[in-house]
């Protein structure tokens, strides 16, 4: 949707009117967004990395509703790591770490050097 002030109110109040649920469920966010008409090109996917929803059914759901890019988003976190970098990997997307401080870090930068930006998350 284009960034109107009427499409962003109308965003809102959706999600002002949606009940609040405990846990994270990637693959009914993943259905959700995929529902949405005309189908995306890029998701953006944003979680605190907990869940236990693997890959797979995120990816066949992408594979047959046009095959957009995810893009992934770890906030402060390295839980769910593998998983975030195979859905940004498997659908040439980016997978970004948000460090305690609010600054990104490259995700698979991250799974190939740990170490180096342990200081940097909880």
């Amino acid at each position: 949707l284009q960034a109107t002030e009427e499409n962003k109110e109308a965003t809102l109040e959706f999600v002002r009117n949606e009940p609040f649920s405990n846990g994270t469920d990637r693959t009914n966010a993943f259905l959700l967004a995929h529902s949405i008409q005309p189908p995306p090109d890029v998701i953006f996917f944003m979680a605190d990395g907990t869940g236990n929803n693997a890959p797979p059914p995120i990816l066949a759901a992408n594979e047959s509703k046009g095959k957009p890019v995810i893009n992934t988003i770890a906030m402060q976190t390295t839980q769910g790591a593998e998983e975030f970098a195979v859905l940004a990997e498997w659908t040439k997307g980016k997978y970004t770490i948000v460090d305690k401080e609010g600054k990104p870090i490259d995700g698979f930068d991250y799974l190939k050097n740990p170490e180096k930006y342990k200081s940097r998350l909880r």
